[in-house]
Parts: C-alpha cells; sequence; structure tokens
C-alpha cells in the first residue's frame, strides 16, 4: 500500500539492467553479432528487391490473375519481413522458416548458416579441448562415449529422421559436456 515493494521491484530492475550492459560491454561478441546482422539484413534487402522484380514483372505480363496473385504474395512476403524480429535469434528462427522469393538470397541464408555452425561447433571443439587437459582416466572414457552418441546422432540427423527424442536423452546424459548447458 505504501508503494515500497513496487520501488524495490523497479530497484532490482535497475541493477538487472546494469549487469547486462556492463556484462554485454565486458563480452568481445559485439563485432561478430554485428557482422552476422549486417549480413542478414543484406540478405534481406536482396530478397525484397527479388520481391519487387517479380510483382513488376507480373504486372507487366498483361495477365491480371497473375498480378493480382503477384500482388498477394508480395504483401505478404514483405509483411513477413517487416515482422522480423530485431533479435538475431529471432531473425534467424523466422528466416529459416521463410520461403523465399530469392534463391540468390536463400543460397546466401543457407551459407551463413553453415559459416554459423562449423564457428559454434569449433568454438566448442577448442572449448572441449581446453577441458580435456584437466581430465581423469574416467572423465575421457565417458568424453569417448558421449562422442560415440553425438556421431550417432549427427548421422541420423543427415539420413533425416526425427532426432528430438535422441537430442534430449543426449542432452540428459551428456549435458554437462556441453557449455553453457
Amino acid at each position: 500500500p505504501d508503494g515500497n515493494h513496487l520501488q524495490r521491484l523497479r530497484e532490482l530492475l535497475d541493477q538487472l539492467r546494469a549487469e547486462r550492459e556492463e556484462r554485454l560491454a565486458n563480452s568481445d561478441l559485439g563485432g561478430v553479432y554485428d557482422e552476422i546482422k549486417d549480413q542478414l539484413d543484406d540478405i534481406v534487402d536482396e530478397e525484397r528487391h527479388a520481391i519487387e522484380n517479380a510483382l513488376r514483372d507480373a504486372q507487366n505480363s498483361g495477365d491480371q490473375r497473375r498480378a493480382d496473385n503477384a500482388e498477394a504474395a508480395a504483401q505478404d512476403r514483405n509483411m513477413r519481413l517487416d515482422l522480423l524480429p530485431d533479435a538475431l535469434a529471432g531473425k534467424v528462427r523466422e528466416l529459416d522458416s521463410y520461403n523465399f522469393e530469392s534463391a540468390e538470397a536463400k543460397q546466401r541464408f543457407e551459407q551463413l548458416m553453415e559459416q554459423l555452425k562449423e564457428q559454434l561447433m569449433q568454438q566448442m571443439v577448442d572449448q572441449m579441448s581446453g577441458a580435456m587437459e584437466q581430465m581423469t582416466p574416467e572423465d575421457m572414457a565417458r568424453m569417448k562415449d558421449m562422442m560415440a552418441s553425438l556421431t550417432a546422432l549427427l548421422e541420423a540427423h543427415q539420413r533425416g529422421e526425427d532426432t528430438t527424442e535422441q537430442i534430449a536423452e543426449f542432452m540428459e546424459e551428456y549435458g554437462d559436456f556441453i557449455p553453457e548447458n
């Protein structure tokens, strides 16, 4: 009733924001995130140009039905692009399920995703190799089992199998090996 609880909550939120900003300032991920964001923005721009070109071609074709369909598709695609989240992870997730008009934009997006996967995998391998220097023989045996399980999981994924349940089991068994699990 006296407003003290609300004031304490505001103070706590301010402290959390300050700590978050400090952690972000101390991390050296800005350049990497900025580079990825710039590449995604370029991909989105390329897609918007392809949408405009497809609409223009349909309007110039003389086929009113084709022009109407192209107009509706362009509006839908542009709206989806307008609604992309600002957050990098959200933008990647949305573009991953987006049906690109531009084959080049789609290819560039897929290449970017492959590069990110490779970078993340390399980072994980680097962290794991540093941790392996301090491992006991029992830890090494468990690591060998984890790698065999991971290999089987990746092979199943490449075959197109649904690996959702296998991933959950893997994380339950070996999640402690994964940084920031």
